[in-house]
């Protein structure tokens, strides 16, 4: 059952993580997750409001609380579980 967001904090280098991150947010969006991708250059208020250190940063939501977070491109297996907690 899919419940909860995930938000992923991201720049916008161009980097191959900047890549992968985005075809995985593309891929679990097509799959119906509720996905919130949010460049940190443009929107830094939300970077600051979750304290976010390092990009990407890749953070589940529910009922608009942190449940689960983690630093740096995880897989896509890794997230659907975290987001069906």
């Amino acid at each position: 059952m899919k419940k909860g967001k995930l938000i992923v904090i991201d720049g916008t280098d161009g980097s191959g993580k900047a890549t992968q991150v985005g075809l995985l947010t593309k891929k679990l969006k097509k799959e119906g997750y509720r996905i919130k991708k949010v460049n940190v250059d443009k929107d830094f208020e939300l970077a600051t409001k979750y304290d976010v250190m390092s990009i990407p940063t890749m953070i589940v939501t529910q009922n608009g609380k942190e449940i689960k977070r983690f630093m740096g491109v995880q897989s896509k297996e890794v997230l659907v579980e975290a987001m069906r907690d």
